[in-house]
């Protein structure tokens, strides 16, 4: 088993609803150098902003470069649904917080096979569409954020994750009248806990005016040099005395290191992003399947 090392780089916002404390949103440029595409095409506009459009069947996605996966995150775009490019099936565009196409939470402005304008709020997880209705994964919804949006109109999108629960609101860009805000309060039900924030499209081209994001918790210059946590246990194929040296190879180029049981690693608490800045697996037999959740936090 090879060893893995995921990096994240602090930058961060703590958890609140947004009506409590200020996020610090930081502007994204909207040019064709800062972003990282997933089968999406876009161009910057003559008069600034920037053009989507899908390059195929599937979900696209468009991730700011300089922007992590977090689990207290928030993504708002100005957006405007251009044209409808899927006649047959479901277009939307819309924001996303987003760790792989499996697993996201995404609030957008959709149209569906009848032409029926509506707006989604809602979770994909290990896969699963709509997971948040699901037997296993339900969520409880406060509010109502869908409505009947008109095309070639402008709309703020804003998804939030804190403070154990994922927020989103849309508003008119003219005027500034909320259309609909709802949340779902995580609990203890498996759900997607952390994502980077990004736009997302499909069946449809978009023109995003604004995007910003915003991210709490340490923040740059708490440390005084970057923090690993190494996975240190009694585990099968686990070279304790390896670990070891691996850790002083680390303290050697800079990283403060503290080692973790897998109980520790496996604990939200204790293994966070605004404590450490990279999370390292040395080379075992086998680590506890749980600790994949853990990884894509550090993706």
């Amino acid at each position: 088993m090879r060893k893995v090392l995921w990096c994240l780089l602090v930058t961060g916002w703590a958890a609140g609803a947004a009506e409590r404390q200020a996020w610090p949103w930081r502007e994204a440029a909207l040019d064709t150098h800062g972003w990282h595409a997933v089968r999406m095409e876009s161009a910057a506009e003559p008069g600034g902003g920037l053009a989507l459009r899908p390059s195929g069947a599937l979900n696209a996605f468009l991730l700011p470069r300089e922007a992590r996966q977090r689990p207290t995150v928030a993504a708002e775009a100005d957006l405007t649904v251009r044209e409808r490019l899927d006649r047959q099936g479901w277009s939307f565009a819309g924001v996303t917080l987003y760790q792989d196409d499996g697993n996201l939470w995404l609030l957008a402005l959709v149209e569906g096979p009848d032409g029926k304008r509506s707006v989604d709020f809602l979770e994909s997880r290990a896969g699963v569409w709509q997971a948040q209705n699901e037997p296993a994964t339900r969520l409880t919804r406060e509010g109502n954020v869908s409505f009947d949006w008109k095309p070639g109109a402008g709309y703020r999108l804003r998804l939030e994750l804190a403070d154990g629960r994922v927020s989103a609101q849309v508003s008119e860009l003219e005027g500034g009248r909320v259309c609909g805000s709802a949340s779902y309060a995580l609990g203890q039900t498996p759900a997607v806990r952390a994502g980077a924030p990004g736009l997302v499209a499909r069946g449809a081209s978009a023109s995003v005016a604004a995007f910003r994001h915003a991210a709490r918790g340490g923040g740059p210059g708490v440390r005084d040099r970057p923090a690993a946590a190494l996975l240190d246990d009694a585990l099968p194929g686990h070279d304790r005395a390896a670990n070891a040296r691996l850790a002083a190879a680390l303290e050697g180029r800079g990283l403060a290191v503290t080692q973790l049981t897998a109980d520790q690693a496996l604990d939200p608490a204790a293994l966070t992003a605004e404590a450490f800045d990279v999370l390292v697996v040395p080379q075992c037999d086998a680590v506890p399947v749980a600790l994949a959740g853990a990884a894509r936090r550090f993706a």
